[in-house]
């Protein structure tokens, strides 16, 4: 077997390379453009809706198992629990508004539970601005 030669053609059977024709190409590449816009319209809209439903319940009490959210000052709105944290804040991603989301999950460290929330709050607030610019997404 040799892997640097075309097969030879088999004479009779009819079997050939198929042919697309380029209006048929280019009408598919169309229609896989508009989905994907479609798409990303849709995310776009959802993204939002998702991320407000996540901070409601997370802010109501959801736990998840990391433990007494509570609600802290920093970027727009965060919480901060025993064994996470999250913050969001506003911003403009390629020129649209977008909003970036900060998370932090199962920090075990320190033991002490105030000491544990008091650093991922300190850890949100020094690393949110930074990790922010990073990706591109400017307040």
């Amino acid at each position: 077997m040799q892997l640097n030669e075309v097969a030879p053609e088999r004479s009779g059977s009819g079997d050939g390379d198929m042919v697309v024709h380029d209006n048929v190409l280019g009408a598919l590449g169309n229609a896989a453009y508009t989905l994907r816009q479609h798409f990303s319209t849709a995310s776009d809209h959802a993204r939002q809706n998702t991320f407000d439903a996540s901070i409601q319940l997370f802010n109501d009490g959801l736990d998840m198992g990391s433990g007494n959210p509570m609600p802290a000052d920093v970027g727009d709105g965060a919480t901060i629990s025993d064994h996470a944290a999250m913050a969001v804040q506003a911003c403009t991603y390629k020129g649209e508004e977008s909003q970036y989301i900060l998370e932090i999950d199962w920090v075990d460290t320190p033991k002490n539970t105030a000491e544990r929330r008091e650093a991922l709050e300190k850890l949100l607030r020094a690393h949110l601005p930074v990790i922010m610019e990073a990706e591109g997404c400017r307040p």
